[in-house]
């Protein structure tokens, strides 16, 4: 019988726009079975794609700082497409908390 893949959200930009997720959830830096996937909405990567090891981790160093962080589920998924929406809705609730800061200055 073939092992379900699972994925972890290893990093999220604080607007939910920018999403790394590995694949399985329990991989490490380093490990060879390691895959990586990132969706980054804002240019225009609607779907996750894989990446290298290197670009994903690219996202907890410099590259990140203008992103800001947001808070990874604790949970894992068991698609691509639970991780989606999973961050279309952080993402649906950043930007409406985003528009009540905005209307409150």
């Amino acid at each position: 019988m073939a092992e379900t893949e699972t994925f972890r959200v290893i990093s999220a930009s604080s607007s939910y726009g920018v999403v790394v997720v590995v694949s399985p959830e329990d991989a490490k830096p380093g490990d060879k079975e390691a895959k990586f996937f990132l969706r980054n909405l804002n240019v225009g990567i609607k779907d996750f794609e894989p990446v290298t090891e290197d670009v994903a981790l690219g996202y907890f160093s410099g590259i990140a700082d203008g992103l800001g962080r947001g808070k990874k589920p604790a949970n894992h998924f068991n698609s691509l497409k639970e991780v989606a929406e999973w961050a279309d809705k952080a993402n649906e609730q950043a930007m409406k908390e985003l528009i009540r800061r905005v209307k409150e200055s």
